[in-house]
Parts: C-alpha cells; structure tokens; sequence
C-alpha cells in the first residue's frame, strides 16, 4: 500500500479478522448456521466485506488483494478450527473472494436467496388446469435452482451445465454444489463482471445442479402422474408429518433419482 496510514489500516484488517473470528465462532457454538442465504454466516461475512471496502476505499485493486489476503490468513490462523481435510479446500480462496467484493457480497447473497425463493414458490404454486405430468415438469424444473446442498453417494444431480451469457461464460461442474461454493464463484465473476451478473438468468444459471439423475429409460406417463401426485402431498401443509415421512419412502422407491 501506498498511504500513509499502512500500518493503521494493517492494524484496522487485522481487528476485523478478529472480530469474523468471534463472531463465526459464536454461530458454531450457537449451532446457528446455514438458513438459506441470508442466513447468519453469510451476513456476518457480508458484514465484514462491507468493513473492508470502508477500510480500503481510495486503494488500488492491487491493495484490496493483498489485505483481502491479510485478512483471511489472519482469521485463518488465530480464528478457525483447522483440519487437513479444511486446508486442501476452497474456503480461504472463497472468503478472500467475498470480501474483495465488498458492499457486492450482501447483493451476491440476497440475489440468490430471491432466486432461490423465487423458485421454491414455482414449486409449490400449481397453476389452474394443470396435468400431473405437467407439474411433475414443473417441480423438476425448480428443484434444479433450489436443491444446491453437496450430493453424498449415491449421486443425484447431474451438475451445473456450462453457459455463456454475453461475454460471461458459467463453467460446468460435475456434481452438486454447496452454498459456499455458489458464493464464490458469483464472487469471482461479480469481480470482473460487476453488477451484470446479478441478473436472474445469471444467478439461475450458477445455481443450477443439472437436474436429477435417471435411468436412461424414460418413466411412464402413469408413473409420472403418481409421482407428481405423491410430491404435491409431500409439499402440502395439510399432509400429517408422519404421512410425509412415508411418502418421501414410497418415493424413494418409485424414483432412485429424485430429491429426498
């Protein structure tokens, strides 16, 4: 850096790693973590972007990079429970990502929380006059935007398709992704596409998992209606908790490829 004030800005990155660490360390122990998007690790992350770009403003993109940097080993080292498994990750390459993005990681996440919710209403919301085969289409098609958690074997999304919007290509990926790994890579185009790819078609696109897998033989027409017909019940408030766990079981069954 080049101000004056490098060592109180070191100092000022510093405090703010610190203060990440109490509170990421406070949602832990609380067990207050995930919750979608806006959930509270995201906002206390979003929290400390938006503290960085103050702390930053007037610097050079070469300075934010480095202090991005400063912060996160910082945290890093002093803050996080580390394991081998942690340190071959993309969790540090993925923070110092979102705080470069300063006030554009609150957007990041709220744009895809909308997204996500958008969908999940599409999900839920059967138009008039539709066919079962139809809102089997329909829900299919949601839950590509909507279930974005790691897949544990056996395997159940095909993986985000490649794309390219404009001038921004969306890379494929060949299973499920995180909530974490969506961040980051909105992040990184957010970096060098800026507010651009905050649009819907945008965030669909790196939110999307491929779809469910299936078998390469095509269910019936019948069978299509009977599982539209058993997830319309699943998703209903009506449906007893206890009648939704067999449903979800028959499912299963019915359809080794779908959503549990």
């Amino acid at each position: 850096m080049t101000d004056p004030s490098i060592e109180r800005k070191k100092q000022l990155i510093w405090d703010l790693a610190e203060e990440l660490g109490i509170k990421i360390r406070e949602l832990k122990e609380t067990g207050r973590r995930g919750q979608g998007f806006r959930g509270p690790q995201f906002e206390a992350l979003a929290a400390a972007a938006e503290k960085f770009a103050d702390i930053m403003a007037g610097t050079t993109s070469m300075e934010r990079s480095q202090a991005a940097e400063d912060l996160v080993e910082h945290y890093w080292k002093h803050d996080t429970d580390r394991t081998e498994k942690s340190e071959g990750g993309g969790s540090r390459s993925g923070m110092k990502v979102m705080v470069r993005c300063g006030y554009g990681a609150r957007l990041i996440h709220e744009g895809l929380q909308t997204r996500v919710d958008h969908w999940q209403t599409v999900k839920n919301t059967s138009p008039p006059g539709e066919r079962p085969a139809e809102a089997a289409e329909r829900m299919a098609l949601a839950e590509r935007y909507t279930s974005i958690r790691n897949q544990t074997p056996p395997k159940k999304h095909a993986g985000r398709p490649g794309k390219v919007i404009g001038p921004i290509e969306i890379k494929q990926t060949a299973g499920g992704t995180n909530s974490n790994s969506i961040t980051w890579e909105v992040g990184r185009l957010f970096l060098d596409h800026g507010d651009a790819v905050l649009a819907d078609d945008m965030l669909d696109a790196i939110l999307d998992n491929g779809g469910a897998l299936t078998t390469s033989v095509l269910p019936s027409f019948a069978l299509q209606d009977i599982l539209a017909r058993v997830q319309t019940a699943i998703d209903s408030v009506a449906t007893p908790s206890h009648e939704v766990k067999l449903l979800r079981k028959a499912l299963a069954a019915l359809d080794p490829g779908s959503p549990t």
